[in-house]
């Protein structure tokens, strides 16, 4: 969402709605549990997806990866004036 700090900085915000991560662990145990019986060799990659998204809630990991790329991407002459990462606040 797009947004706008009291000092007039703009900003983009990432919104977590209550018991999103809860919900969403319950989800896959769900998937999981019925894949283990009707298709276990679907397990691998459902595991390997709950994990990739488990990471989405994970603010202070996503702010530290943002930082990384925003100066991989800085220090390279080509990408610098061209590509905008934000900057966690």
């Amino acid at each position: 969402h797009r947004a706008r700090l009291e000092g007039g900085r703009e900003v983009a915000v990432k919104v977590m709605y209550n018991n999103v991560e809860d919900m969403f662990r319950s989800d896959m145990g769900i998937i999981k549990s019925f894949c283990s019986l009707a298709m276990p060799h679907h397990l691998p990659a459902l595991r390997e997806i709950e994990k990739q998204f488990a990471a989405e809630f994970d603010y202070v990991r996503e702010a530290a990866n943002m930082e990384a790329i925003a100066s991989s991407l800085n220090s390279h002459p080509s990408f610098r004036s061209r590509i905008l990462v934000p900057s966690p606040v």
